[in-house]
């Protein structure tokens, strides 16, 4: 969920339950049980609310739409492009880019000298989603 407009909505409901509180308050001369009523479904709601804003952030990450996963599937492409070449010495090597990180990992294979072990890893940003391609590629001489 955009981070603006959680903020905006929290602080609308803040208010509204401001105004709430004061209803309440202001229903204590006229009948007590009244306002102690509007009082309880004041704090059930507030209740309700915190728990919905601590939830709703965790069903809606904003890395699974389709469009940043494309982008971050593009990103793992270009990367092996550059790091599958087999000239490229064994390390870890980290690209940012503006939706995300691609970490790219080469590694001898085993005890083939001739042969590389290309492990490239993009995370999207604001996701716990991870892409992970890996590849055997021949070192160029």
């Amino acid at each position: 969920m955009n981070k603006k407009l959680t903020n905006i909505l929290r602080t609308n409901v803040t208010l509204y339950f401001i105004c709430l509180v004061l209803f309440a308050l202001a229903a204590i001369p006229f009948d007590v049980r009244l306002a102690i009523g509007e009082g309880a479904a004041a704090v059930v709601l507030l209740i309700a609310f915190t728990a919905a804003m601590e939830l709703l952030p965790r069903l809606t990450l904003r890395g699974d739409d389709a469009l940043a996963v494309a982008e971050a599937e593009y990103r793992a492409m270009c990367a092996f492009d550059k790091y599958g070449s087999g000239v490229w010495p064994a390390g870890t090597y980290v690209e940012r880019y503006g939706g995300g990180e691609a970490t790219v990992r080469v590694e001898p294979y085993r005890q083939y000298r001739d042969v590389q072990l290309i492990t490239i890893e993009v995370r999207i940003d604001g996701s716990r989603k991870r892409i992970v391609h890996r590849q055997l590629v021949e070192c160029a001489e």
